[in-house]
């Protein structure tokens, strides 16, 4: 099979469109239109699982010659199915029964060609309501946002802000379990359209999957309580080539991260005529590039030294040089970054060099995003106590990538730096 076959995608619904688009994967949709019913005793799974093969199936015989993609998402809460609420009273239903309790979402989707199942498969995921208050469910409905989606909420709508945690694939929740999906595509001889960049229509998939981004950090940012406009995204640009840069920023995108100076310099000169564009420095930095640094990078992530410190402050005394200093929280021998328990002195040695706004950290890789965030919460309650030893505001926490920056802002980060997830794998 060729990357010439076709794939459908067999549900209107626009947030399992934005996945399956931000993914990478060219697609039709055409609507299956079968009916939702749930069978007397049957397994949340096995239901999700059932709807998903009925309605690839449905479209399927109609299109022998595509893979089509069914899918159907379930939650359940205490025992009990929660399906789309049919009036004001059936989502208030809902939403006092998920309030303060963990309930749990499954997504199932199925690949059928020629009227025939290819395989399918169900993702679950754990998610968390704080308690919510009579009148916080009334206004809720007044949006009219619950008529349409199972168990009366959306996460990545105003609903996202009725949760406290996820455990388990987020995406899962929002309607499409993306990576095992693109996974069985990619049995069936399906693959991405874009890795890196090459070969791809740079603006329309770039734009499709920043759009994407942007929800999942919206949802997040309501998860945990705060405006989803005081998270700012840095793009990881690094290897990225200048046509891909102006893609992003024609979609909206103004912050980027660079890990090294060199590369920045060249991408800054290509890309001179974006007059908004405002340049991160998030790769190591070396003192003998400090000049240079303070004159190119809006912010520097990595101030990892006095040494450094003083350089940054010579090469620009006034305005002073913004700048994060970088944690090594997993003392990672690999990573730069200043120790724990030396913080607290470089940023008093800092002071009146440089203008210290924050501090950032990578935490140690892991198969499980949910594994980042001790690393996460540590650095947040390391900079609480600097702020309140020091004086200093510190506002800002950089932390959080394309596999974890979910659980980064839950955990109060302020800004994030992603790659993957909007330019594609890198190619070099």
């Amino acid at each position: 099979m060729g990357d010439s076959t076709k794939v459908i995608l067999a549900s209107a619904s626009p947030r399992r469109r934005q996945l399956l688009g931000a993914a990478g994967i060219s697609f039709e949709v055409i609507e299956s239109f079968v009916p939702e019913r749930h069978l007397a005793g049957e397994p949340a799974r096995d239901y999700a699982l059932r709807m998903a093969r009925d309605k690839a199936s449905a479209v399927s015989s109609r299109f022998p010659e595509a893979i089509v993609i069914g899918a159907d998402t379930i939650v359940m809460c205490e025992g009990q199915i929660l399906e789309k609420p049919a009036n004001p009273d059936d989502a208030r239903r809902m939403l006092g029964m998920l309030s303060g309790r963990t309930h749990t979402v499954v997504t199932a989707f199925a690949l059928a060609r020629g009227g025939r199942i290819l395989e399918s498969s169900a993702v679950a995921s754990q998610v968390t309501f704080r308690k919510l208050a009579g009148a916080e469910i009334d206004d809720y409905i007044a949006t009219e946002e619950p008529f349409d989606k199972a168990g009366a909420y959306g996460i990545q709508g105003v609903g996202g802000g009725f949760i406290s945690r996820v455990e388990g694939p987020r995406d899962n929740v929002m309607g499409l379990p993306t990576e095992r999906l693109v996974a069985a595509l990619a049995r069936w001889g399906v693959k991405p359209a874009l890795e890196g960049v090459a070969g791809m229509s740079i603006g329309n998939e770039i734009e499709r999957r920043l759009e994407t981004v942007r929800v999942r950090i919206a949802a997040a940012a309501r998860c945990a309580g705060c405006d989803p406009a005081s998270i700012r995204l840095v793009l990881a640009s690094k290897t990225q080539p200048a046509e891909a840069i102006r893609a992003a920023y024609r979609a909206g995108a103004r912050d980027f991260g660079e890990n090294y100076v060199q590369e920045a310099i060249a991408k800054r000169a290509e890309l001179e005529d974006l007059s908004e564009i405002r340049w991160h420095l998030i790769g190591h930095l070396q003192t003998n590039k400090a000049k240079i640094a303070a004159r190119v990078f809006a912010l520097i992530h990595s101030v990892d030294s006095v040494r450094l410190a003083e350089a940054l402050g010579r090469a620009q005394p006034s305005p002073r040089v913004r700048a994060l200093i970088e944690v090594n929280l997993g003392a990672e021998p690999s990573k730069t970054g200043v120790a724990p328990d030396a913080v607290a002195a470089l940023l008093d040695a800092a002071r009146g060099k440089i203008e210290i706004e924050g501090l950032m950290t990578i935490p140690p890789p892991a198969a499980s995003a949910e594994t980042a965030r001790p690393y996460f919460a540590q650095l947040r309650e390391m900079r609480d106590r600097l702020a309140v030893q020091s004086g200093l505001a510190l506002s800002e926490l950089s932390m959080g990538m394309t596999d974890d920056f979910e659980i980064a802002i839950e955990e109060g980060a302020t800004i994030v730096r992603i790659g993957r997830a909007v330019f594609g794998e890198r190619t070099a």
